[in-house]
């Protein structure tokens, strides 16, 4: 059975002609594609301005229902505090001159505060995603974006110093992306390397170069937070850093510790196998976020779909 398409009544147009006009305005200095067709898409966890080329109605469509079906596991952390328009870009080329990331091959999408940039699925790989794949990375964007939205008023949650372990881990683990990730042993020889090398404090080079080792440590790290202080600990970060804190300081409010005090205990944690104690379900990768669910295919890789 498919879902009732939302119809764009008067609100929707006025958000329609405002987001056209952000397009129009910002299109020579990102140079992107003119997206012809758009739609309000309003779902339990806010509104959404779906916009795509009129001749790709199978992407844009595909992009429509995986907004529907993430909306719900949004409501963990919170709903959108503003609309958030979704851009479905035609190729990968358009992708990466949108977000100004050139090399960036495995990129499948990018979030920003109030916009989604995705790649147009019809152009991912050679027969294209399943509609659960496209699920699963729409949900990881969207946690971004609600991340953000929580986390300041404005763009002010570029300057709070959130660090990408937090970042990433949040929207992975939300997405239930665990099975993509590297194990705990795996984690164990990454977090034993060199300093330059180290994931979770992912230089610019190590998240081009080697993003599997940035997102498994992000993952991790996320995952042992929710499950040795709770989901409240996550929302009360993110609200501490909307009161107007930084992300050290908001840290430290919600959880009763320094932010690197936490990642020194989780570092002990990994690098002397306190994960083997642990329950199997949390072992396997890291808790029962990670778990495969509809939103992904456990046999994907990133070469086919994405990183994230």
């Amino acid at each position: 059975m498919s879902e009732p398409r939302p119809r764009l009544g008067g609100w929707g147009r006025l958000l329609f002609g405002l987001a056209a006009a952000a397009v129009v305005a910002s299109g020579c200095a990102h140079r992107r594609p003119r997206l012809g067709t758009a739609e309000a898409v309003v779902t339990s966890a806010g509104t959404f301005l779906l916009v795509y080329e009129s001749a790709d109605r199978a992407g844009g469509e595909m992009v429509r229902r995986a907004l529907i079906v993430g909306a719900p596991r949004l409501a963990r952390w919170g709903t959108l505090r503003a609309p958030v328009e979704v851009q479905v870009l035609p190729t990968h080329e358009s992708l990466e001159r949108a977000v100004n990331r050139p090399g960036f091959d495995w990129l499948r999408a990018w979030a920003r505060r109030e916009v989604v940039f995705v790649q147009s699925p019809s152009t991912w790989f050679e027969g294209g995603p399943t509609q659960a794949q496209v699920n699963e990375l729409l949900l990881h964007e969207l946690t971004h974006c609600v991340m953000y939205q929580a986390a300041s008023p404005g763009d002010e949650w570029q300057r709070k110093g959130i660090p990408v372990w937090f970042r990433e881990g949040m929207a992975s683990v939300t997405a239930n992306q665990g099975y993509r990730r590297a194990s705990w042993a795996g984690l164990a020889r990454l977090l034993a390397g060199p300093p330059a090398e180290d994931p979770i404090d992912a230089p610019e080079r190590l998240f081009r170069e080697e993003s599997d080792a940035v997102y498994s440590a992000g993952h991790h790290a996320f995952a042992f937070l929710v499950r040795r202080y709770g989901d409240g600990a996550v929302r009360g970060v993110l609200a501490e850093m909307h009161a107007g804190r930084g992300f050290e300081q908001a840290f430290e409010a919600a959880v009763g510790l320094r932010a690197d005090a936490f990642v020194r205990e989780f570092r002990r944690y990994v690098l002397m196998g306190g994960w083997r104690n642990a329950p199997p379900r949390f072992r396997r990768r890291g808790g029962h976020e990670c778990e495969p669910s509809s939103f992904a295919s456990p046999g994907e890789s990133k070469s086919s779909s994405s990183a994230k």
